[in-house]
């Protein structure tokens, strides 16, 4: 039974694939499976993780109808078998020592939960934060250390298959928080690295670049009721919250009317749990839309 599990759901990066697959091999650590889950590609993508797969016994590949890449890292989730379990987006790579750096600090300190830092630019070995104490899951959300996402994350796999966790295949827009969110729940003892251990690749071709606004208040839905069951992650998930509208103002392709519309019908929102500054922000949205909007676009017309 191998040690750590590694999840890379694969759809149409024939461009990125090899250099995400060479980033696993060649680990230091060698105790791993790597689960590939070829969601349906178009390109050569299935092909080389079939090539990979012939070199090396560690690497499976299962390959499915496209369903998104929460469908297919719920299948993988079915298959694994290692005692602990993390994510690598197939455009992403992990730091030659990232897998030794995690299982060690996780067996040596009895860790539910190890996070580390990821940057968008190559830059190895750069150590960007110190190493937390090992923390409860309330004094994590405190700590504003936490990193809310699958990749750059030691899970293990005992608490994700005793609660029967899984991605949310109607989410398209967050699913790794909302992942994340569900998780830490059963957590009792955490701890972020200060080392950069993770890279991830910014693509403006990805499907997190081209949300829809439908997708983002589906989104919106779910991370609310996350929140109104678990208020000590009020402060992260108001600011995923705006996120999420300060794109659907000003990257989608959507009338003032239209937003309008949208807010005045927002009945999810527990104004008691937030943070007076996002209370105030989102008061302002609802009840006086026009200017929400107006106060938001020149905001950002001026950062830029």
């Amino acid at each position: 039974m191998p040690q750590i599990s590694i999840i890379v759901p694969v759809y149409n990066v024939e461009s990125y694939l090899r250099e995400c697959l060479d980033s696993i091999v060649s680990q230091t650590f060698s105790d791993w499976e790597c689960l590939l889950i070829n969601d349906g590609s178009h390109d050569k993508s299935g092909t080389i993780c079939d090539e990979y797969a012939a070199k090396d016994a560690r690497i499976r590949v299962i390959h499915k109808n496209n369903g998104g890449v929460s469908s297919a890292r719920n299948v993988a989730l079915d298959e694994i078998k290692g005692k602990w379990l993390t994510f690598v987006d197939s455009d992403d790579c992990l730091y030659p020592n990232a897998l030794n750096k995690w299982i060690t600090i996780a067996e040596q300190n009895d860790l539910d939960l190890v996070q580390c830092h990821i940057n968008r630019e190559y830059k190895n070995g750069q150590i960007v934060g110190n190493t937390t104490t090992v923390l409860s899951s309330l004094q994590y959300a405190a700590s504003k250390d936490y990193l809310v996402c699958a990749g750059g994350s030691l899970f293990k796999s005992e608490i994700v298959q005793a609660h029967s966790l899984r991605f949310n295949e109607s989410v398209r827009l967050g699913e790794d928080q909302l992942f994340f969110y569900n998780y830490i729940q059963y957590c009792s003892r955490i701890q972020r690295l200060g080392d950069v251990l993770y890279y991830y690749r910014v693509n403006n071709s990805s499907a997190t670049c081209h949300q829809m606004t439908v997708d983002i208040l589906n989104s919106l839905h779910y991370f609310v009721q996350f929140k109104t069951h678990n208020p000590s992650w009020s402060a992260p998930i108001d600011s995923t919250l705006m996120v999420f509208i300060t794109d659907m103002i000003v990257n989608q392709d959507i009338t003032d009317k239209k937003l309008i519309s949208i807010f005045k019908q927002c009945h999810i929102w527990d104004y008691s749990m937030m943070s007076k500054t996002y209370k105030l922000i989102f008061i302002l949205m609802r009840l006086m839309p026009h200017i929400f909007i107006y106060c938001l676009r020149n905001w950002l017309c001026n950062k830029t």
